[in-house]
């Protein structure tokens, strides 16, 4: 949508001994490339009586509200865009605005808001309201001008079962009148002095977030995107009464250790199954993997979105065995810390997915920089982990549901970020289904800006000992002439 087109009336309300806010507002406006007319604002001070509102200051704000609703109607505005002079807009905002089509069906309109019941999803950006409050940014159609005039008018000694104010008024229509609002939030409320609130106040982070009420409205933004709220979570946990593992090797060609795992297999039977996306495709032939290959295969690169999707390849290949019902990421350096039947016996026990995740305020910053290319990922859906994880048929099945590869297209490892991010955007209950545990060590080395693996040849008993101590279920990266078969970690 066109801003200034589709709202042809656009005020902001600005009390006049606010001359900070104003200044402030002028500023935000030309930096946004919004042209806005300055609405004064009915001063609380001259309200004699609250008018059946909570406060002076809540009825003058309501009556500033009506009047510049009233204003647009008397011009014969189509639709009207109302402010107040404490929004922020985010940096994008037009250009987001304009990736967005509003339903004809539509009556209310928010640029941001706090809501109380999780919205419903309608496309890229845009969800449906269900009841939200705050009227820092939001528009209003000509069919429903005196509709929601007659919501901000006097109310007498009208009983309400929520606070007297305008923002819960206007939610009161939203069973009424079809009411859609951008998500994430493109415009929110400043931290500042508050007239009303007597203080410093706002309901949103410094990022446009709702402080409270965040848990309910995960999932949202999966739909936003295209995709659905994850429901399968809703069922009750169960145990795995027998579990068997499909191992993923994603892998530059055959693996470094073919006898270990051959061991490994062999003594696992059925129990286990071999899946392949080999990059050389040539080289795995005659080894450990030759006949493991899938058929969907791609072209993979370091840090790019391929890996994600090589990765989806064999998770989706692996899972029409329905049998199987915990898939562990590899590489050809990976080998097992621990025999099949030890593995059993923990997911038995413990039947979750196990992935160390990192939420966005917990990553280094350029970590959490990367996330930043990827368009209305709300930071509260942001998650960081190791590319080699095992999951659970449950999570699998949330994350292969959906294809959101596209969206992170743009960003450095999303192969570190992918699974987690979109368990978190789809609502699964990751503290409770997720084991925090690495299920894959490995050793890093050098400096915090420039990491890499370390590669075992000769392996003492000290480091043998750490392994055997992890409470994971593999290591990495272990050189072809690696000794490390020699303490047996791996045999039964």
């Amino acid at each position: 949508m066109n801003i200034e087109k589709e709202f042809p009336a656009r005020y902001w309300i600005n009390l006049g001994r606010r001359q900070d806010r104003r200044v402030e507002m002028e500023y935000q406006l030309e930096l946004a490339g919004i042209r806005a007319e300055r609405f004064p604002a009915v001063d609380a001070r001259f309200v004699k009586r609250n008018r059946g509102y909570e406060s002076a200051g809540r009825y003058a704000l309501a009556l500033s509200q009506r009047l510049a609703i009233r204003k647009a109607m008397l011009e014969g505005a189509e639709a009207v865009l109302v402010m107040e002079d404490d929004v922020v807009f985010h940096p994008e905002l037009v250009q987001r605005l304009e990736e967005i089509v509003l339903p004809e069906d539509w009556g209310i309109f928010y640029l941001g808001c706090a809501h109380r019941w999780p919205p419903k999803a309608v496309s890229d950006g845009l969800v449906k309201v269900r009841y939200a409050l705050d009227t820092h940014a939001f528009a209003v159609r000509t069919p429903y001008y005196k509709r929601v005039m007659a919501a901000l008018s006097l109310r007498g000694d009208e009983a309400a079962d929520h606070p007297l104010a305008s923002d819960w008024f206007l939610a009161d229509l939203h069973g009424e009148i079809s009411t859609y609002a951008c998500f994430p939030n493109l415009a929110w409320q400043a931290a500042t002095n508050s007239d009303l609130a007597g203080g410093v106040y706002s309901n949103y982070t410094e990022n446009g977030e709702q402080k409270w009420g965040g848990e309910e409205l995960h999932g949202v933004q999966a739909a936003a995107w295209g995709g659905t709220r994850w429901s399968g979570w809703k069922r009750p946990a169960s145990e795995v009464t027998d579990p068997k593992m499909g191992l993923l090797f994603l892998t530059r060609g055959e693996v470094n250790q073919p006898r270990i795992w051959r061991e490994f297999t062999a003594d696992a039977g059925d129990e286990v199954k071999v899946f392949c996306h080999a990059k050389d495709r040539e080289e795995i032939v005659g080894g450990f993997l030759d006949g493991t290959q899938i058929e969907d295969w791609h072209e993979t690169q370091w840090g790019d979105i391929s890996l994600v999707r090589a990765m989806l390849a064999l998770l989706k290949t692996a899972m029409r065995d329905e049998t199987l019902t915990h898939f562990a990421f590899l590489s050809e350096g990976c080998i097992p810390i621990r025999p099949w039947a030890e593995m059993r016996r923990r997911l038995k026990l413990d039947p979750r997915s196990m992935m160390p995740i990192k939420k966005a305020d917990e990553m280094k910053p350029q970590q959490r920089a990367r996330l930043d290319a990827v368009r209305n990922l709300s930071v509260r859906e942001m998650r960081l982990h190791p590319q080699w994880i095992v999951l659970n048929r449950e999570a699998a099945e949330c994350v292969t549901e959906d294809d959101f590869t596209e969206r992170f297209s743009e960003i450095f490892a999303p192969d570190e970020h992918y699974f987690g991010t979109v368990l978190a955007m789809r609502g699964y209950p990751i503290a409770d289904r997720v084991n925090p545990t690495t299920p894959t060590w490995v050793e890093w080395t050098g400096s915090l800006r420039c990491q890499r693996p370390v590669i075992h040849c000769e392996t003492s008993s000290r480091l043998a000992a750490e392994l055997a101590a992890r409470p994971g279920f593999f290591a990495r990266k272990f050189d072809p002439s690696s000794d490390i078969g020699k303490w047996g970690l791996h045999r039964s």
